[in-house]
């Protein structure tokens, strides 16, 4: 929303939107709490007063992670329709979405990403890639794009490592190795 300087959204499910910030900008702003990473994802810190060398280097803050809407473990809000009678609804309507209004800086870089990105990529290596596209002119949105979804699918292939969500799913008691397969 231009007129409030906002980001205005619907979120329904396990996808994701996620807003970064220079730090010396976080600072500024009011009533957001932060999480700094650096360009090799490195957490420096959940505060919203960045040192001298995060303001100084090519280090993003996360203002922003949209929560997700779930029944339960790997199981999502989820917009459908079923003919079946009864009580028992098995999927959601609009109505259930997460609405929200978020206040934006310029220069802030927002990523709306579905959970095949969030579900293999960690969030510090989103902000590293986030910060080095950043950092790297023509800053092109179809190019970090690209850079994120090539990212998650090597990652997905990668039996070798837990993702993101075989750690979610291991802290919730079910045995998952390796990657998604969301």
């Amino acid at each position: 929303d231009e007129n409030l300087d906002a980001l205005s959204y619907v979120n329904l499910g396990d996808g994701g939107i996620v807003v970064f910030r220079d730090p010396k900008e976080s600072a500024k702003a009011t009533g957001t709490a932060t999480r700094t990473f650096d360009d090799a994802g490195d957490d420096h810190h959940d505060n919203a007063k960045p040192s001298d060398d995060d303001a100084n280097n090519n280090n993003k803050t996360v203002v922003l992670v949209a929560p997700q809407q779930l029944r339960d473990f790997n199981l999502p809000y989820q917009l459908g329709w079923t003919n079946t009678d009864g009580p028992t609804l098995t999927f959601e309507t609009p109505l259930h979405a997460n609405v929200a209004s978020f206040p934006v800086l310029p220069g802030d870089i927002v990523v709306v990403a579905t959970d095949g990105l969030f579900d293999n990529v960690p969030l510090d290596e989103v902000a590293s890639l986030v910060a080095a596209w950043d950092a790297a002119p023509p800053r092109r949105p179809a190019d970090l794009a690209k850079q994120l979804c090539i990212r998650a699918r090597d990652l997905a292939l990668d039996e070798d490592r837990d993702s993101p969500f075989a750690l979610l799913a291991k802290e919730n008691d079910i045995m998952w190795g390796g990657t998604s397969s969301a």
